[in-house]
Order: C-alpha cells, then structure tokens, then sequence
C-alpha cells in the first residue's frame, strides 16, 4: 500500500509539472550553454564563464544530444526530476507528520509550490540531501556517511550552493547524534570531509585540465558576490499587506479560438473573420505562421464545423475537432473557485510577491521554532538530530535562497521547511492558534505559487515542446521572434551572436552559437578588466557578424566599457529593429 501511494504521489507530481510547465528565459540561461557544450564542444569556466551549474548543464547537453534541437529532452529531464524530488519530501513527512491526512496536505502543497522548471536541482537535492542526512542518523555508519558525501559532492555540482547546505545539513547531523561522545563527533566529522573531497576529485581534476580551479572558482564566488548584492540578499520583504485586495469575482472570459490559415487565405482573411464571426484577432508567435487568436462571437457547432472544414484554415486551438465544440475557456482551479458557495463570487486579489514576502517570514521562521522546541523539549535523542538537521537545512537555505524576486525562488527551497513545518503540526496540532496559522499557510502558498492547472495545455506545451527547429511561441516575444527570424536569414549556422543584455533564449531559438564567452549580460557579472579583456581576445578569435544592442547599449558600455571599445571600433550600426540596435562586422554584411 506504502508502496502504491509513492507511485501516484510520484505521478501525480509528474503531470502536475507538466500541465504547468512554463520555459521561461532563466531557464535558457541554463538551456543555451547545454546547447553550446552539445552542439560545439566547449566547456564551462574555460570557453564561458559559468555561475557553477556545471552538471546541470553537462545533463541538459546530454538530452539535448539525444532527444535532438527541440525541447522535449529538457521538459521531461526536470519534470521527473521534479516528481522525485516531492517522492523523497513524501518519505520524509512519513517520519514526522502526525497523520496520514497530514502528510497528504503537506505534499500536495510542496507539489503546487514546486519550483520552476529550471531549480529541479534544488527541489530534488535538498530532501535527497536530509534523507540521507536522517538514515545516518538511524544507523550512524561509515557506509551512510560516504553516501551522504557524494549526495553532497554531486548536489555541488548541479549547482555549487546545494553542496553547501547539504553538508550544513551532515554536519548538524553528526554533531546532534554525536553529542557528548566528542572523540566520536570529531572523527565522523573528519570521515564526511575526507568523502567529500575523495567524492570530488574528479570533478577537481576536470576542472584543473580544463580551466584551471582557481578560475573556476572565481567565477562561481564572483558570480555570487554581484548576484547576492544585485538581488539585495540582506534585505527583508516589506509592505506583505500593502496590495490585498477583496473584489468581486469577475465574469467568465468570453469564447476563444485560435486559428492557423492557409497561405491561400492570405486575400480574403478579413471576408473570413467575418463569416465564422472572428473578431479582436491577436497574432501568435511569427507572423509568418499566420496563426491568430481570437474572439468568436458564434460558438455553435454549426459555425465552428464550418470553420473547421473549410480548407483555408490549416489548423486550430481551442476546439475540439471531433466535436466541434469549444474546450474549456476557463482554467480548472477559476472553475473551481466559481463553483464554492458565497466565496465563489469574491475574489481575494493579493500579489503573488505580496503573498511570497509573507511566506518568505514563515520559512525563517518554522525552522527557528522546530530548533527552540527541539532542544526544549524531552525526546529521543535521534529525534531531536533528525529535527535539528532539517532545521539547519531549511534556515540557511531560506536566508540564502529566498531573495528578490522571492516568489520564483520559493518552490526550491520549499523541501527542508516542509518536513520542518510537519513535525511542528505534530507538536502543537490541538492548538487553535497552530490551526490558523496552518489555514493561513495554506491560502497563502496558493496565492503566492499562482498555478493554473489547464489539461488541455499539456498536449500543446508537448507539441510545441517537440517541435525542431523549437517553436518560438514557447517563450519569446513578438519582438524576439522577429530578431530570432532575422538572425536565421542573415547569418550562417556556424557564425556567432553576441546580444549585450539579458536574452538566453535568442540562441536556443535562432540556433546560433553566443559569443565572447557570454551567453547573458546582466548585474555586471564577468565585468572584471580582466574578464572583459579575456572576453574582447575571444570575440577576436570566433565569426562574430552580427552584435545586437537593446535599446541604446548605454547600459552595457557602463559595465562593459573595454568590450564596448572593442565593438565600436570593429562593428557598424547596421539600422534599428524594433527596440534593438543591430551592429555589423566592418568589411562583412549580413547574408540577406
């Protein structure tokens, strides 16, 4: 039965990530060097400069090589990643949660709060992590020390901060267990460093033929230093309350269909719309796929059959072809609100970053609570270890993780303070204050995570996802469609791009290479003199036609004021593009 319930736990993880997934342009921060190391053959640290993602990129690679230029691989890869990660949170509430209702209610919120697509790692490792942290702490051995050591290690490698709490994590563990048996701390304490770092020398040895440690290592603690100052890491959330709001719940959406015409419907369009009652057209994705979305004012079978038939409409969405009826317009959670007597008529509108801001309190807060009361209190002293540990897991990954914008880091941290938080709910559960606030945390993570479960997206997000060459609807704006379109035309597929700002997914989606060592610039990272002589000799050595500027670039010749030298005195301006500036390599225009 224990067995069973884990399986659907983890399928119902699994289909939850997936009808909610979102690629956003964070996640092509990650994406885009996978690609480069798939498709060039270069490394992170020695040919671009990398926060320390090293394994979650040499994965990606992997499926990208695999699964082919699409973005299928990359879906399925942290989907299931994810589902593992509230299997493992699953396993943990089992040893603190008072009941089985409990451990329903807290994984189903650990599940809708699970972080986005691109912070699997932290979703899965951090409750890997703890689990191991506690089977030390039952059996107290060698062997679950060396294990926990290369979770740790491994965990590093993802991302270089989940081997820092882990470890905070082990070594609670050993200290808690151990207390009072000091000869016997010290020597566990020594046996998880030593596995530590016998677990990584291979890593160390790649790393020092490749770029060098010392550079690698300058990059990751350089990348924190600007990212910790630019995400003002030492700030606390204010103003929580300031946007809520109770208002009534407005009207259902009118009805919707998006429609792709044929090339043949290119003259008679408008005839079109207002035949089949079209109306308020929105394009979708490159105009050059004559897909629009759109308001229809008849929805009857009758006129939505006609629609469908006729042969100048290639495809549509939002209809069921079978039936010829429309699919639901409203999401299944909007549905579900609306049905609720009396609160489905009001509508409480508070911020998610409001929300998440309180929260932001609660994950600070929950471990403190579990770690007073765990030392205050008679119990075992395995109890009180295991307590202890997820505490120290969960509070430093809080302070550290939780910063500006708080509401995207929420899901990844969400693991250690959950199991935290169970425990507490075993401790004080009969209390009518403990139950408010448990209601309270409820409505709160539901606020704050904003999901929006819609069946019938999942099938789309699939399709596009599979597309190769991707589809850009995914996640790119009109304005980099047509930016990701010119680059296809006018550049050939081994030259490289260089876009000074913020843009990842410009090169997953034109399928062309970043240059300079840089895949993004942004918060001045890389910015170092050093760095940017280091990246103007690499833009000297790569087929570099095109540069592309948003705005006026004032933004990167303030942080990159030798790169920029370097650009103007070798490149041209080649003309506006929308919001961008795009510049030409002297002596070679564009191919188009």
């Amino acid at each position: 039965m224990r067995t069973a319930v884990g399986v659907g736990v983890w399928i119902c993880a699994l289909l939850f990530t997936l009808t909610t997934y979102t690629f956003t342009d964070d996640h092509f921060d990650r994406i885009s060097r996978a690609r480069q190391i798939a498709r060039y053959g270069e490394l992170p640290f020695r040919d671009f400069f990398d926060p320390g993602y090293f394994l979650t990129e040499f994965v990606s690679a992997a499926v990208q090589r695999v699964a082919g230029d699409n973005l299928l691989g990359e879906m399925i890869l942290t989907s299931v990643f994810i589902a593992t990660g509230a299997l493992v949170v699953l396993l943990l509430l089992r040893r603190v949660a008072p009941s089985a209702v409990s451990v329903a209610v807290v994984t189903a919120l650990v599940i809708v709060a699970s972080p986005r697509p691109y912070d699997f790692d932290k979703f899965f490792f951090y409750p890997l992590g703890l689990l191991l942290c506690w089977r030390y702490i039952d059996r107290r051995t060698v062997g679950s020390l060396v294990l926990l050591a290369g979770t740790a290690v491994i965990g590093g490698m993802f991302r270089y901060d989940n081997g820092i709490f882990i470890a905070i994590g082990a070594l609670v563990a050993i200290a808690a267990v151990h207390l009072g048996e000091g000869p016997t701390m010290v020597r566990r304490a020594g046996v998880f460093a030593a596995a530590c770092i016998v677990w990584a020398i291979p890593y160390l040895v790649f790393l020092q033929m490749t770029a060098g440690i010392s550079d690698a290592a300058g990059q990751m603690i350089d990348y924190a230093r600007r990212e910790g100052a630019r995400t003002r890491i030492a700030e606390v959330p204010t103003d929580v309350f300031s946007d809520l709001r109770i208002e009534p719940l407005p009207p259902p959406p009118s009805d919707r269909v998006q429609v792709r015409w044929a090339p043949a419907a290119d003259a008679e369009r408008p005839q079109l719309e207002a035949r089949y009652r079209l109306h308020d057209g929105v394009t979708r994705g490159d105009p050059a796929d004559r897909t629009w979305l759109y308001r229809i004012a008849d929805a009857s079978q009758v006129n939505l059959r006609a629609l469908i038939d006729d042969p100048r409409v290639a495809d549509t969405h939002l209809v069921d072809r079978a039936t010829a009826q429309l699919t639901e317009q409203e999401s299944l959670t909007r549905r579900v609100h609306r049905a609720i007597p009396l609160l489905g008529r009001w509508n409480v509108s508070w911020s998610a970053s409001g929300a998440a801001g309180l929260l932001y309190y609660v994950f600070v807060g929950v471990p403190l609570i579990a770690a007073v009361m765990a030392l205050a209190r008679s119990m075992p002293i395995a109890e009180r270890a295991r307590i202890l540990t997820a505490a120290a897991m969960a509070l430093p990954v809080a302070v550290f993780i939780l910063r500006d914008p708080i509401v995207a880091r929420l899901g990844g941290a969400v693991g250690p303070v959950a199991v935290a938080g169970a425990w507490l709910w075993s401790q004080l559960r009969t209390s009518w204050a403990a139950k408010a606030a448990a209601g309270a945390i409820i409505v709160t993570v539901i606020v704050a995570t904003g999901f929006d479960v819609a069946p019938s997206r999942l099938t789309r997000v699939i399709r596009q996802a599979s597309m190769s060459p991707p589809s850009t609807t995914l996640v790119l704006e009109r304005e980099e469609t047509a930016l990701t379109g010119y680059l296809r035309r006018c550049t050939q597929p081994d030259d490289r791009v260089l876009a000074a700002w913020f843009v990842p997914q410009l090169y997953f989606f034109s399928g062309r290479a970043f240059a300079g060592g840089m895949v993004v610039t942004f918060g001045g990272h890389w910015s170092e003199p050093a760095r940017q002589h280091r990246i103007v000799a690499k833009l000297k050595s790569e087929q570099v036609p095109v540069v592309i500027f948003h705005d006026d670039g004032s933004e990167f010749r303030a942080a990159f004021p030798i790169v920029d030298d370097y650009l103007r005195a070798n490149y041209a301006a080649a003309g506006p593009m929308g919001p961008y500036h795009v510049l030409t390599r002297n002596g070679r225009a564009p191919g188009c």
